[in-house]
């Protein structure tokens, strides 16, 4: 073997030995991160979105109507807020949201509504595209910064107990919210806050329930020509929101689905059919293979 021959080996060999240490390496970075982060480096997550700005109008409409304001001041005053909401990602023409995780940093300490929690930071890329099937992706975010805030009561009813009932609008949370439980919660908060008022005259503006693998919350500024705000957050096993639907008077006015969130909810469904679909098989050719066998014999038997 002449040493150009021993050179190529020697890298290929190198190569293939650091190739092996990659997934120990990530493995070793991964078990660095506290246990209630569910995301990695390089996770890619895409929603598809829907966005009607027109039930938010007819809220305002209908609140201001009630304060009593002139219809030229209520027009005026809906064309400025909704031009100021629903825009950049919150446009109606966006029908995709894409969000690239570029880097997962330590445990820190922060600072919220005059209290303190712990949370893991990261970095990341978003993007929208206003094609959700071609997903021609538009830069909207380069290095932007989020936190995964550890199990806290109180700073996860701070974040559910919200104007306009939007509920716990955040993409990505601890994985180990026990959501009946945080559902309860926030609820009692909502109690705390109307304590001795006249529920039955609609004093008791808000609620929260259970939903499966999240929480909706129902939300009413108490006045007469005002209808119901409901949100509605469901998230998978990483506390990533798998599901975010926020309405008013029963009009969607953004819908947030993560990609493949069908196989996740369905899994098991899917599996049994998949398995029972085996079965099927396995029985109908182990019939065939009888038949056949029976058809042989008979054969042999006439001649």
């Amino acid at each position: 073997m002449n040493k150009q021959r021993i050179m190529n080996f020697g890298l290929l060999i190198t190569l293939v030995i650091s190739i092996s240490f990659i997934p120990l390496l990530n493995s070793v970075k991964a078990n660095d991160k506290p246990d209630y982060v569910g995301i990695n480096e390089n996770d890619v997550f895409i929603w598809k979105i829907t966005i009607d700005k027109d039930p938010f109008e007819d809220y305002l409409e209908d609140y201001l109507e009630d304060v009593g304001l002139s219809d030229a001041f209520i027009e005026e005053f809906i064309d400025n807020m909704t031009d100021l909401i629903f825009d950049d990602e919150w446009d109606e023409d966006v029908k995709g949201w894409k969000m690239v995780i570029l880097d997962i940093k330590n445990e820190k300490e922060f600072d919220y509504d005059n209290d303190e929690n712990d949370q893991v930071p990261y970095l990341y890329n978003f993007y929208t595209t206003e094609d959700y099937d071609k997903k021609d992706w538009d830069k909207e975010e380069m290095n932007g910064r989020g936190g995964i805030a550890k199990y806290d009561k109180d700073f996860y009813v701070w974040r559910t107990d919200n104007p306009f009932g939007m509920g716990l609008y955040y993409g990505i949370v601890a994985n180990n919210i026990n959501w009946e439980k945080l559902a309860d919660e926030v609820d009692e908060e909502f109690d705390d806050e109307w304590d001795g008022k006249d529920e039955s005259a609609g004093a008791r503006v808000a609620k929260s329930e259970y939903k499966n693998n999240g929480i909706s919350t129902f939300w009413n500024p108490d006045e007469d020509k005002v209808d119901d705000f409901e949100s509605t957050s469901q998230y998978n096993d990483d506390g990533v929101q798998m599901y975010y639907e926020w309405k008013y008077d029963g009009d969607p006015i953004i819908i947030m689905e993560l990609e493949g969130q069908f196989f996740y909810e369905y899994w098991e469904a899917i599996i049994g059919v998949a398995i029972l679909g085996v079965i099927t098989i396995v029985a109908v050719v182990f019939i065939i293979k009888k038949i056949r066998e029976r058809q042989h014999n008979n054969n042999n038997k006439i001649q």
